[in-house]
């Protein structure tokens, strides 16, 4: 118990700090990227973040702080990009963070701008959804190969059972994006 308050005692000096050196500069931040999960449900041969054991996952606490200290900017343009591992793989704190950088960004006179980089696995029609309802701009970057032949050589899933199914998936989420 006092090793986890020794924890957020020090992430909350970091991210003081990191403000306060923000606040002291002519420039500021103008995008951030932030890695929400290193949990993948692939296996790619150039990447290996799936890899990573136990999976580690970013909190809603230090999300909603490193969106806060986004918006300490004085850009004129924020971008705001989600990636992983897979991301979508933790869609509820994906949801929230979105949910949050609107509500926080909403009576400010700047152009906000949401990227999420994505395998497309796990890409639904209620995610497109909510992505195209947002009330921000919203970039969905793809992480793809190409033909299924080099997706499937370069992308395998960690679960074989997956390695015949997963690249039709992907398409039927494509072609449901661009649909939408």
């Amino acid at each position: 118990m006092a090793l986890n308050k020794k924890n957020k005692e020090r992430k909350k000096k970091i991210i003081d700090y990191l403000c306060s050196r923000v606040e002291d500069q002519d420039t500021s931040p103008s995008i951030l990227q932030l890695c929400l999960t290193t949990a993948c449900q692939l296996n790619c041969s150039y990447c290996k973040m799936g890899m990573i054991s136990p999976p580690r996952t970013m909190s809603l606490s230090t999300l909603k702080k490193s969106i806060d200290f986004l918006l300490t900017s004085r850009a004129d343009v924020i971008t705001f990009q989600l990636f992983g591992g897979e991301p979508l793989l933790q869609w509820d704190l994906v949801r929230k963070g979105i949910e949050y950088f609107r509500q926080k960004s909403r009576n400010r006179k700047k152009t906000y701008e949401v990227s999420l980089t994505t395998n497309a696995v796990l890409l639904t029609g209620e995610k497109i959804n909510f992505f195209k309802n947002a009330g921000v701009d919203f970039d969905i970057v793809f992480s793809f190969d190409g033909v299924k032949k080099t997706q499937n050589a370069n992308r395998p899933p960690f679960r074989k059972a997956l390695a015949g199914r997963y690249f039709n998936q992907i398409i039927r989420n494509l072609k449901e994006l661009i649909a939408s």
